[in-house]
């Protein structure tokens, strides 16, 4: 089920893609050295065309997309912390920091993190500088508009480029 606090987290998500994709900026575009991948359901999933990471003291959110002119399908996250953020694990189930992975096929085909029970998704970042955000993650995500479809994540890795 999705309560309000979901609900708000998939709206953000969905701007902060939506802002990604729409900017002009240079900075955006990437030289395919950047990327976020991982295994879903088995199945290799890659996104580098577009992967950029924006990044505060006490905030990360990755974005990588196959396509610049669509936003789906995409990879997504954010890492929220009231202390500043550096390389280690973060856990779903540590809510000293809030963090939420989406992977979105398309308007109505949503799927995160932070669906149905079993907050095991786990993300490592190994290295975060003012240039890239690098780590790994996996756990399973959920269809936001039918919590019943789940789907496997293994094998996560992410290397993103710092834009301001």
């Amino acid at each position: 089920m999705i309560n309000l606090s979901n609900l708000q987290r998939i709206i953000y998500g969905m701007l902060a893609v939506l802002l990604f994709s729409c900017s002009k900026s240079d900075d955006n575009k990437n030289d395919g050295n950047y990327f976020i991948r991982a295994k879903v359901n088995g199945e290799l999933v890659e996104f580098n065309q577009t992967a950029i990471a924006n990044k505060t003291t006490k905030t990360i959110t990755g974005t990588a997309f196959r396509n610049v002119q669509n936003n789906f399908p995409f990879f997504s996250f954010d890492i929220e912390s009231d202390n500043a953020i550096s390389a280690g694990t973060f856990r779903e189930s540590n809510y000293s920091y809030i963090m939420i992975f989406r992977y979105g096929l398309g308007v109505d085909e949503l799927f995160h993190s932070q669906m149905g029970e079993e907050e095991d998704f786990l993300f490592v970042v190994d290295r975060i500088t003012n240039e890239v955000v690098e780590g790994s993650f996996q756990g399973i995500i959920r269809n936001a508009y039918n919590s019943s479809q789940s789907l496997n994540v293994t094998e996560g890795r992410f290397l993103l480029k710092v834009v301001p």
